[in-house]
């Protein structure tokens, strides 16, 4: 197999783990009381997951920083490196400044992957920052805030509203069908969540959506840039 496809491969693999990791990291953080029997088994999921990706991950690193793009590589590994600290020095108790960690670092580290899967750099830094911020707007609510209804969810929903659209608008010019369906899916999912009283099934959804829409939007947005 050629070095690059096989690089595009591993990528590929690396980003699917991840995104296995993200979505079982936020059953475990939104329902570990409820998952019963089943969350020894998500445990197990997330450990096996995130190894496995440490691997694929250094070794596309490895092949990417001999195909000349080493900004790129050194990034994934740093991020790779945080988040493996960060979870051997928290455990499987981490407290909320470790959880927010987690999650952030998980969905830039997606982003970064989709990018290599991409084989280019990206292009309008100003999107990918408000990306960022609504990130961590979402991670601020999810973790750390003791009301729902609070000026930065007001704020976190226009953004995302927002965000959707022009992600949507890229999907449909593009002709990507499902990152549409993503833009239309994520705020949806997080609508249903505030308004129903942040019922588990919206609010796992919700998260899996978004991680899924990032490293869509990353990987489409590279392409077209």
């Amino acid at each position: 197999m050629h070095a690059r496809s096989l690089e595009r491969v591993l990528a590929a693999a690396s980003l699917l783990l991840v995104l296995v990791v993200i979505i079982a990291s936020a059953a475990i953080r939104l329902a570990s009381q409820d998952l019963g029997s089943w969350l020894p088994v998500v445990r197990a999921t997330h450990r096996f997951s995130a190894s496995l990706a440490t691997l694929l991950i250094l070794a596309v690193a490895i092949m990417a920083w001999r195909g000349e793009r080493r900004a790129l590589a050194a990034a994934i590994v740093l991020v790779t490196a945080f988040l493996s600290v960060l979870g051997a020095a928290t455990g499987i108790g981490p407290p909320p400044w470790a959880q927010a960690g987690n999650l952030l670092g998980g969905l830039f580290l997606a982003g970064l992957l989709a990018w290599l899967l991409a084989a280019k750099e990206p292009a309008q830094k100003r999107l990918w920052a408000l990306l960022a911020l609504q990130a961590c707007l979402g991670a601020w609510i999810a973790i750390f805030a003791d009301a729902l209804w609070t000026p930065v969810l007001a704020l976190h929903a226009l953004l995302g509203i927002g965000l959707a659209a022009l992600l949507g608008w890229l999907a449909l010019k593009q002709g990507r069908l499902l990152m549409l369906l993503l833009a239309i899916a994520v705020p949806a999912s997080g609508a249903a969540a505030a308004l129903f009283g942040l019922p588990l099934g919206a609010m796992i959804a919700h998260a899996a959506a978004v991680a899924v829409l990032v490293s869509g939007a990353a990987y489409a947005h590279t392409r077209l840039a």
